[in-house]
């Protein structure tokens, strides 16, 4: 083999080489930033209107690595003067937590939550309307209600 034919070889193998090692790289990247499957729900309950029990959107709850995470995903709500607020009642329906607020317009939210709050029996989701009133409690106005079956 001549000293030219040689190089040539050479110079293509690295060719070769570089081109498998970057279409391997770009594979490699593909694997990093894929998203990861979200977790199936440990648990979801549809959210129905307490009167006429008209279904008007699904609470679930995911586990991840992360943590434990509540997912409202509701049709619009009507928060008249004031705003809708997310609430886990115990099972006793004597006592309740405030999760948080569904942003005005936003029909789905995830809250993250305490993995103890469902262990203690938190286990029904409340959407309620709320006034601007300066009064942390209840208002007592829920517009749907769902029992997680947990």
């Amino acid at each position: 083999m001549s000293r030219r034919s040689l190089i040539g070889w050479v110079a293509a193998a690295a060719a070769a080489g570089a081109a498998a090692g970057a279409a391997a790289g770009a594979g490699a990247t593909w694997l990093l930033t894929r998203p990861a499957p979200a977790p199936e729900p440990v648990a979801s309950a549809e959210l129905t209107t307490l009167d006429t029990r008209e279904v008007l959107g699904e609470a679930s709850v995911r586990d991840t690595a992360r943590g434990v995470t509540l997912a409202v995903r509701t049709q619009a709500l009507d928060a008249g003067d004031g705003y809708l607020e997310v609430w886990l009642i115990n099972r006793d329906l004597a006592r309740m937590v405030s999760v948080g607020v569904l942003p005005a317009g936003t029909s789905q939210q995830d809250f993250p939550i305490a993995r103890r709050l469902l262990d203690e029996g938190y286990v029904v989701v409340d959407i309620s309307r709320e006034l601007f009133d300066d009064r942390p409690q209840h208002s007592g106005d829920s517009l749907v209600r769902g029992e997680l079956p947990l």
